[in-house]
């Protein structure tokens, strides 16, 4: 906006300006390392990731494939990284909530 009418930007503008940046880096920064988490869990043959999507600060991944019991080993390599999830099963999928 202040490029646009040719004015010069004040310190405050510049400052509130940093901040907005700082914290639209700090979520893309977490949104990114979580997606490379999941994309990066060794899955067994038969299990898929069918759905990734983000929505209202929740990161949703739905795997199918995965029997109960079978998801012990994904949920400790979430847990390693320290990550706060929730998961549960629906209709023969498995889906992790993960909060940003």
């Amino acid at each position: 906006m202040i490029a646009e009418n040719g004015l010069i930007s004040t310190m405050i503008q510049n400052r509130s300006m940093l901040r907005e940046y700082k914290s639209l880096h700090k979520t893309q920064s977490l949104l990114r390392e979580n997606i490379s988490t999941i994309l990066s869990l060794k899955l067994l043959k038969e299990q898929k990731l069918t759905q990734l999507s983000l929505k209202s600060k929740k990161l949703t991944a739905v795997f199918s494939g995965v029997k109960k019991g079978d998801e012990v080993s994904i949920e400790k390599l979430l847990k390693e990284k320290k990550l706060r999830y929730r998961s549960n099963f629906k209709d023969k999928s498995w889906y992790v909530e993960i909060e940003l």
